[in-house]
């Protein structure tokens, strides 16, 4: 199965549209963890595996730590892998890193993440063009989110500013839906632009969405799931998450938020 079949398989079959990010900050660690990422985070996967189909991980939580975050990084993806060994039960892994370069330069950040670190999908800024993209969408077996609409305020600054008679964000996802068939390529969407997402979800309603900005930073679960009208999409949560409980039941307390967003997102 592709990775984009996988998914849906996965959702169907756990009843959850819900993907978890793993985003660690060291100092915020519960207490009794003694600032152990690998374990804090291994604690959360198999508290959530259940309710989660997909983990992403923001690198940059990752490469703030140095060598060690990498190695880390490494650990629990080798982990995940021994853990879950049948392709058909393994949640979709997520690099979430939006990078975009020239292409020979665009080539190299895709092999890292989608050879070297064995991920299934990964964000990419699609701003360069379509040469910045290719290289991405080389890697057969994989699913590229590229950036429509971010959940963070500063979206309103080029992504939704006018570009002619159009939003920009409109004219991105035109322009790269053409690149490859929408198994290859999603987008992300963020929650915080309910209206856009429904109009974008209506326009293209075979890619997946990948929908960050649930929770912390107030976007709306039913609303969103009202709009995607069982389309295909992912609805992350990172930080509702993983910080539910700073004290020695974090685990317990990330299964229970979990749980619910799994049943709101379905």
């Amino acid at each position: 199965m592709t990775v984009y079949q996988r998914l849906l398989h996965i959702q169907q079959t756990k009843q959850t549209r819900l993907c978890v990010g793993l985003d660690p900050l060291p100092g915020r660690l519960p207490k009794g963890v003694h600032r152990n990422v690998a374990y804090f985070l291994l604690e959360i996967f198999d508290a959530t595996l259940p309710y989660s189909c997909a983990y992403k991980f923001n690198l940059a939580f990752f490469e703030r730590m140095g060598s060690t975050g990498l190695h880390t990084l490494e650990h629990l993806l080798r982990t995940i892998y021994e853990v879950t060994a049948s392709e058909d039960h393994r949640p979709i892994l997520i690099a979430d890193v939006k990078r975009s370069d020239v292409p020979h330069t665009a080539a190299t950040y895709a092999s890292a993440y989608l050879d070297f670190f064995p991920f299934d999908a990964v964000t990419v800024n699609p701003l360069l063009g379509s040469d910045s993209i290719q290289p991405f969408l080389r890697f057969s077996n994989s699913l590229v989110f590229l950036l429509a609409v971010t959940s963070n305020p500063g979206a309103s600054d080029f992504l939704l500013a006018p570009c002619g008679d159009r939003p920009l964000f409109e004219r991105i996802v035109e322009k790269t839906a053409t690149l490859a068939s929408h198994e290859r390529i999603g987008y992300v969407v963020g929650a915080t632009y309910p209206e856009i997402f429904r109009s974008l979800r209506s326009a293209y309603p075979s890619h997946f969405f990948l929908v960050p900005g649930i929770g912390a930073q107030g976007g709306d679960m039913a609303q969103l799931r009202e709009a995607n009208q069982n389309r295909p999409a992912l609805f992350s949560v990172s930080r509702s998450i993983l910080y539910a409980s700073l004290s020695i039941d974090f685990a317990e307390a990330a299964r229970r938020q979990a749980e619910r967003f799994q049943q709101e997102s379905w």
